[in-house]
């Protein structure tokens, strides 16, 4: 029902969603009563100008499909990006604590992660209120 849940929780499912991420973020809204919030937590990169973002998201792009490249460009985004997205769909207020930085990129060509291909991102914790 519209406007009727206190609090949404999202540990990772959020983007756990991949590609309908954003359907399921617009739908916690629409559940949300008016001043509830959602504490989740998302995945974003350090800064588009630093050395060790642009290391990771080139061995990141070189790994995967070209379909797959094109969804994790839309993908690679910092903190400021993601508040932007939580302001579009309405959100008025939006926090966030940095839980950690970003991984040293390798000194190699070859992209080190099989599965969890955000794992060198940095991570943080954001409540956003409706």
């Amino acid at each position: 029902m519209d406007k009727s849940i206190d609090l949404v929780f999202s540990n990772y499912g959020y983007e756990s969603m991949q590609a309908k991420m954003m359907e399921g973020f617009r739908e916690a809204y629409r559940v949300l009563k008016d001043g509830g919030c959602s504490v989740y937590t998302k995945s974003v990169i350090e800064s588009h100008e630093s050395s060790n973002s642009k290391k990771w998201m080139n061995l990141l792009l070189s790994s995967v499909e070209k379909d797959e490249a094109e969804w994790w460009k839309e993908e690679f985004i910092d903190v400021s990006q993601w508040i932007d997205k939580c302001k579009a769909i309405k959100y008025f207020e939006n926090t966030y604590t940095k839980i950690y930085g970003e991984l040293p990129a390798p000194d190699t060509n070859t992209f080190p992660f099989l599965n969890e291909m955000a794992q060198w991102m940095a991570e943080y914790i954001f409540t956003s209120t409706k």
